[in-house]
C-alpha cells in the first residue's frame, strides 16, 4: 500500500468515529454534515456508524425525505424519528436539489428550529458542489451545525475494498436502476456546467466527473453513451490514472471490444506491478479482469493461468475465508464450466459459496449468487431437481432482499424458466420468462439488452410449443434491440437471426 493511500484510509476511518461519536453522544438533538461524491462510500459509511450504533442500543437509520406527497417534510421527518428514535441519516439532499433547483435549500434553513425540536442527531450527506450551496444559501442552518463538516477525500474502489476487510463491513451490493439514474443526472448537470467553464481543466473534468460518469452509464448498461463520453476526453485523462485504465476495459469489455478492453487491463496490470510490485492485491485483481476477457474470447486455459496467479496472491495476503477469494473460486467454477469439466465447475462454485456463508450468512446478495451459479452447473450436469432447488434458493433471497422490481430478482426467474424448459415444463418456462421481461420493461428502456434476451428466451419456448407467429413476433423484437446494439455481425445477433430463420412456414 502506498502512504497516499494510507492517508486517506486513516482519514476515513477518523471521519467515520467523528460520525459515530457525533451520534453517541448528542442523543439530545444536532445535526452535521457529511461531504463525499462516492456513493460507495456513504453507503458503506451508514452500514459502519448503523451497525456500531446498533452495538450501543442505539436505533437509528437512513431517512429519504419526497416531495409532492400529502405530508410535509417535517411531518415526514417525525415519523421517521418514530422509528429510529435515536438518529436518522438523511441521503437524499442533493437529489431534492436537483429537483427543485436548489429551492429545498432554502426551504431546509427556514426548519432549522424544527430540526433542533426533533431531539435527535441528524446526518446530512452532501456532494462537495451541492454543500457549497448549503454555506451560501442556507447560512443559519450551516453555522448551528454541532461538528465541523466531515469531508471525506475519494476513495477508489480498491481503497474502500480494502477498508471493508479490515473493518469486517458487509461487501456492498450493485445500485438499484433508480439511484443509478439519480447519480446519472447529478452528474449529467455537473458536466453540462463544467463544459461551459473554461477555466475548469478538462483533465479534472475528466476525472472527477466523467469517470464515475461512464461508471454508472456502464452499470445501467448505456454503453454507446459512455462510449461517446470516452471518446470525447479519453486524451484528457493521466496516462498514468489506473482507475480509468479499468473502467475503459471493463467498458470496452461489456460493449464486445474485447481486444482494447486486454489493452487497457494490461496498462493497468504493467501499472501496478511497476508501483506496487508482482504480488500485490492489485495485481490480482488485474489478473483477475484480463482472465474475464480471455474467458469471453474462448480461450479458457489462458484465463485459467491468471485466475490462478490471482488465487495465489488473495490466499497469500489474506488467507482462504475471504472474499476475493471466493470471487476467484467463483470464476475458476464459470471458465471449468465453459471447458466442459464440470464436477470442477460444482467444486470450485461450492467453495465459493461455503466461504460466502461463512462470511456473510444465507440471506445475501452473494449467497443468491452462487446458488444461481451452482443451479446453472447442475442445468449442464443434467440435474435438473438440484438445478432448481438451487435456483429457487437464489430466487427467494432476491425477492426478500429487493422486491419484484429489481434485475437480480428477473435473472433467478429467467435462469428458472432456462431449466423448466430443459425439462420441457413449457408452460412453467413461459410463466418464468414473462415475469423476468415485466420487471425488466418496468426497469429499462426499450432497447436494453436484457430485454433482448427476456424476448429471445421467450421466442424459443413458444417455438417449441409450436405457436410460430409468437415466436417470430419475440424473436424479431430481439433481433431489432440487438442490431442496434451490436450490429449484425455480433455473435449474439447472429445467434438470434439464426433462430428466427429456423422458423419455417
Amino acid at each position: 500500500m502506498t502512504t497516499i493511500e494510507f492517508n486517506k484510509q486513516e482519514l476515513y476511518l477518523d471521519n467515520v468515529l467523528t460520525i459515530k461519536q457525533f451520534f453517541n453522544r448528542h442523543r439530545s438533538g444536532g445535526y452535521i454534515f457529511a461531504v463525499t461524491r462516492s456513493f460507495a462510500l456513504k453507503k458503506e459509511v451508514n452500514h459502519e456508524v448503523i451497525e456500531y450504533c446498533s452495538e450501543q442500543n442505539l436505533q437509528i437509520g437512513e431517512a429519504d425525505i419526497k416531495l409532492n406527497t400529502d405530508e410535509g417534510i417535517f411531518q415526514q421527518l417525525q415519523k421517521a424519528r418514530d422509528e429510529f428514535p435515536h438518529g436518522l441519516i438523511l441521503n437524499n439532499i442533493d437529489e431534492l436539489m436537483l429537483q427543485t433547483q436548489s429551492e429545498f435549500v432554502y426551504r431546509l434553513n427556514q426548519m432549522r428550529e424544527a430540526l433542533f425540536s426533533l431531539h435527535i442527531p441528524i446526518l446530512i450527506w452532501l456532494t462537495p458542489e451541492n454543500h457549497g450551496s448549503f454555506t451560501h444559501k442556507a447560512i443559519d442552518l450551516y453555522t448551528r451545525r454541532d461538528l465541523d463538516t466531515v469531508f471525506f477525500q475519494e476513495l477508489t474502489s480498491e481503497d474502500i475494498n480494502h477498508l471493508m476487510e479490515r473493518s469486517e463491513m458487509r461487501l456492498g451490493q450493485k445500485e438499484d436502476p433508480e439511484t443509478l439514474r439519480t447519480r446519472i443526472a447529478l452528474l449529467e448537470k455537473q458536466l453540462d456546467a463544467a463544459r461551459k467553464d473554461a477555466e475548469v481543466p478538462r483533465n479534472r473534468v475528466a476525472k472527477e466527473i466523467v469517470l464515475p460518469l461512464i461508471k454508472a452509464y456502464k452499470e445501467l448498461l448505456l454503453l454507446s453513451k459512455a462510449k461517446e463520453l470516452l471518446r470525447e476526453f479519453e486524451n484528457d485523462f493521466d496516462k498514468k490514472e489506473r482507475d480509468a485504465f479499468i473502467e475503459f476495459g471493463e467498458l470496452c469489455y461489456y460493449s464486445g471490444n474485447l481486444d482494447s478492453a486486454i489493452d487497457f487491463f494490461e496498462k493497468a496490470l504493467k501499472f501496478d506491478i511497476e508501483t506496487l510490485g508482482e504480488e500485490s492485491p492489485n495485481v490480482a485483481m488485474d489478473y483477475n479482469e484480463l482472465a474475464l476477457v480471455f474467458k469471453n474470447k474462448g480461450d479458457s486455459d489462458k484465463a485459467i493461468l491468471y485466475l490462478e496467479k490471482a488465487l495465489a496472491i488473495h490466499l497469500k495476503f489474506y488467507g482462504e475465508e475471504n472474499p476475493d477469494v471466493a470471487t476467484i473460486y467463483n470464476n475458476l467454477g464459470a471458465v471449468w464450466q465453459d471447458k466442459g469439466v464440470l464436477n470442477k465447475t460444482i467444486s470450485y462454485l461450492e467453495k465459493a459459496l461455503a466461504i460466502d456463508l461463512k462470511l456473510y450468512g444465507d440471506e445475501t446478495l452473494k449467497a443468491s449468487t452462487r446458488y444461481n451459479n451452482l443451479g446453472l452447473a447442475w442445468k449442464d450436469k443434467g440435474n435438473f431437481e438440484k438445478s432448481i432447488t438451487y435456483l429457487e434458493k437464489a430466487l427467494t433471497i432476491n425477492l426478500k432482499l429487493f422486491g419484484e422490481k429489481n434485475p437480480f430478482t428477473a435473472t433467478s426467474y429467467n435462469n428458472l424458466g432456462l431449466v423448466w424448459k430443459r425439462k420441457r415444463r413449457l408452460d412453467k418456462a413461459i410463466d418464468c420468462y414473462e415475469k423476468a421481461l415485466a420487471i425488466d420493461l418496468k426497469l429499462f428502456n426499450e432497447g436494453n439488452p436484457h430485454l433482448a434476451i427476456r424476448y429471445n428466451n421467450l421466442a424459443t419456448v413458444w417455438h417449441d410449443k409450436g405457436d410460430l407467429n409468437k415466436a417470430k413476433e419475440y424473436y424479431e423484437k430481439s433481433l431489432q434491440i440487438c442490431t442496434k446494439l451490436y450490429g449484425t455481425d455480433n455473435p449474439t445477433t447472429k445467434t438470434v437471426q439464426e433462430n428466427l430463420n429456423k422458423l419455417a412456414y
